[in-house]
């Protein structure tokens, strides 16, 4: 049953990965489509980005839900795409993750 899921799944996580490599602040922490792909994409924030204040912001405005690591521990996020997502869902949170890291940048920036 594992293997359905993550070949069913593979399709969108591979498609999150793609997506979310292609923000340079960003970290990917997920292994890149291939044997070792899970649905899983996980990747980390930069330092200045407080991980657990980007998922409520996620949340809130967006309505997308991720799993953090605070940043004491890795300062990551993880999305998990699941069957009953389509594409333009993951399109939708990929560009949700940019725009908001973008903003928490330029806050950040202004701050110093």
């Amino acid at each position: 049953m594992v293997i359905l899921l993550v070949a069913l799944n593979g399709p969108h996580a591979d498609r999150a990965y793609a997506g979310l490599s292609k923000i340079s602040k960003i970290q990917m922490v997920s292994p890149p489509p291939g044997p070792l792909t899970t649905a899983l994409v996980a990747f980390k924030l930069p330092d200045s980005v407080n991980s657990v204040a980007f998922r409520d912001v996620l949340l809130k405005k967006y309505r997308i839900v991720v799993k953090v690591e605070p940043k004491r521990v890795f300062n990551g996020t993880r999305i998990s795409p699941h069957i009953f997502n389509t594409e333009a869902d993951i399109d939708a949170a990929i560009k949700a993750i940019r725009t908001e890291l973008e903003r928490a940048m330029v806050t950040q920036s202004n701050q110093e």
